[in-house]
């Protein structure tokens, strides 16, 4: 049986193709509104840790016949979501990037939920959107929410990532400075400077080198794991990571490997299920 448009369709957004442009623009009297705030919605990528789709989706999300439902759907679900996976970092990564295009809407989203990092309900997000937006404003909220979550939890661990990442985006803008003078007056940003020095002692290898290999060696030296470390990781080092840990005596290695697993769902090494 001949396939429908919509299931040609689906199938190409679902593996990432330009075919799934072409049919949107040789079929405009088609509404395919509902298989692109999927695609939107959850990331199909069959690596979600290699394969970005931010670019490809802005594009097909502005072939689409209503925009700005689609749009409204995506930071309605931002602002929801309590749990971090690939889900949560592609609809992130789409709302950053319609910000930076000048939609309001995407920028308030992405700061009601960092906000809601104080929520036991939710998971944290310390990634570093709010930077690239708004420079050292975005850096000094950042920083704030993330001490008021280090005050409330003082086992958190972050490096200073987000400072470095800073510099990068705004070579002029010495960070570490402008958090000093803040840190006057704030109690959550002072709080941030001080867990980001304590933690200085702590091998925390470069974002591109983290895999499975990486991991264990850093448990195997007897080094503290990042708790950031596990949205990092593919599923399949994750699931040779479950696997090391079902097979672990020694108990403080166990406690490392579970910090790998803070902030995603475990992968069950043996059923293969997430």
């Amino acid at each position: 049986m001949k396939s429908s448009i919509q299931d040609l369709f689906r199938v190409a957004i679902k593996n990432g193709t330009g075919d799934a442009t072409l049919i949107l623009k040789n079929h405009p009297n088609v509404d395919f509104d509902n298989l692109i705030l999927e695609a939107c919605m959850k990331n199909l990528a069959y690596d979600p840790q290699i394969e970005g789709r931010t670019h490809y989706l802005l594009e097909i999300l502005s072939l689409s016949k209503n925009r700005r439902v689609i749009e409204d759907e995506i930071f309605d679900s931002i602002r929801c979501a309590n749990e971090v996976d690939h889900d949560l970092y592609q609809k992130i990564g789409l709302a950053k990037d319609l910000a930076l295009a000048s939609n309001k809407d995407a920028k308030v989203s992405l700061y009601d939920r960092y906000t809601k990092n104080l929520d036991p309900n939710y998971d944290v997000i310390d990634s570093d959107e709010l930077v690239e937006l708004d420079g050292l404003e975005g850096l000094e909220f950042t920083t704030n929410i993330l001490g008021a979550y280090y005050i409330q939890n003082p086992d958190y661990w972050l490096d200073d990532y987000i400072m470095i990442r800073s510099l990068e985006l705004f070579p002029s803008s010495e960070p570490e400075l402008y958090l000093l003078e803040r840190s006057k007056q704030n109690k959550n940003i002072k709080a941030f400077l001080l867990m980001v020095e304590e933690n200085k002692f702590v091998e925390s290898p470069p974002i591109d080198e983290l895999d499975y290999n990486r991991v264990s060696q850093i448990i195997q030296n007897n080094k503290r794991v990042p708790t950031f470390l596990g949205q990092r990781l593919s599923d399949k080092d994750l699931f040779k990571l479950a696997n090391d840990f079902e097979n672990e005596t020694n108990e403080m290695y166990c406690l490392e490997y579970l910090r790998a697993f803070s902030k995603v769902k475990y992968h069950d090494a043996d059923t293969g299920l997430m």
